[in-house]
């Protein structure tokens, strides 16, 4: 439900509804969720929806502030994900 969620506000910013830096700068949640899959987006796509994940992908793509905020979202995924020492 959460990325069904974030899917229908990201689509508002897509189809011109809102716009997407505005809604960027002040709910980049969505964006933290999709830094999450992102990896496996395609895996998630094959084995459910090819639709998964459409507009999140787009505002991270095509909006200046959810390219810097996935920018940022990414390193911290990735930091999670490596080996503690």
């Amino acid at each position: 439900q959460t990325s069904d969620y974030w899917e229908m506000v990201y689509g508002m910013a897509r189809h011109g509804i809102i716009h997407a830096d505005f809604l960027v700068e002040n709910n980049g949640e969505g964006l933290l969720l999709f830094a999450r899959v992102e990896p496996w987006v395609a895996a998630f796509r094959n084995a459910v929806s090819p639709r998964s994940f459409r507009n999140a992908e787009w505002v991270a793509a095509n909006c200046r502030a959810g390219q810097m905020l996935m920018e940022a979202f990414r390193g911290r995924v990735r930091r999670n994900l490596e080996p503690s020492r």
